[in-house]
């Protein structure tokens, strides 16, 4: 940033998003952003749009996550199988089942039990976001998990996946924008960040509660208004 300001450089910002949500944090940033010349911002959330598109000055746009303009630019294969998705670290890893009205509900996994294997029958594959680490059984540490240094077998596991359960918000966007079907949950303390807000933005409000997908329509639409901002402010 005091590159940029030496150099008399402006700055845009896309696809972003607050941290504590609070007016305090507005306030502060909106302060700190006066000393540079700010080209335009684009939100990703709606929360973060309303904070901040009186405290700019620049253009400050209601846009949507750029992951999704993802499928865009990698094609990856369907998989021949039916399977659910686990995203999860171990420690926050919940049991999911579903109740008697057929909807998928969870709750804390016990350490002292097996880790689950099947979800209606079906496989449950694990996903892992770790780091690479020397010792495998610090990766490798639950039943059914792949992990992998490069991202196109993760997307394509997503795509062809039943449902992706995860705490993690760009786990459900990869899902949704490769056609799948996803689920937030709110098992670890990092997943009750509100960096969440960017699900309600996509038009899937109920992911928290149920499994969504996108409305492909709609995500056009919005891709196409964020680039005609872009277009006319770059």
């Amino acid at each position: 940033m005091n590159h940029s300001k030496k150099k008399n450089k402006q700055i845009a910002f896309l696809s972003i998003g607050a941290v504590e949500y609070s007016k305090k944090e507005t306030e502060k940033i909106a302060k700190f952003l006066e000393q540079y010349s700010i080209k335009f911002v684009a939100t990703r959330d709606r929360i973060t749009y309303e904070f901040y598109k009186d405290k700019i000055n620049a253009p400050v746009f209601d846009g949507i996550c750029t992951s999704m303009f993802l499928s865009d630019s990698i094609s990856v294969p369907k998989l021949d199988d039916k399977y659910y998705v686990y995203n999860f670290d171990q420690s926050s890893e919940p049991f999911i089942c579903r109740d008697s009205k057929n909807n998928f509900i969870y709750k804390k996994h016990s350490f002292f039990k097996k880790s689950q294997t099947y979800l209606n029958g079906l496989n449950v594959i694990r996903t892992s976001s770790v780091p690479f680490v020397r010792f495998s059984r610090l990766i490798y540490n639950r039943p059914n998990i792949y992990w992998s240094s490069s991202p196109e077998g993760y997307l394509s596991i997503y795509k062809s996946a039943e449902t992706v359960f995860t705490d993690r918000v760009h786990t459900c966007c990869a899902a949704l924008v490769m056609g799948s079907k996803s689920m937030y949950i709110k098992a670890s303390s990092r997943s009750k960040q509100k960096r969440y807000e960017l699900l309600p933005r996509l038009g899937v409000e109920n992911i928290f509660t149920k499994p969504c997908s996108l409305d492909f329509n709609f995500i056009g639409d919005e891709k196409n208004k964020l680039l005609n901002f872009l277009s006319n402010n770059l």
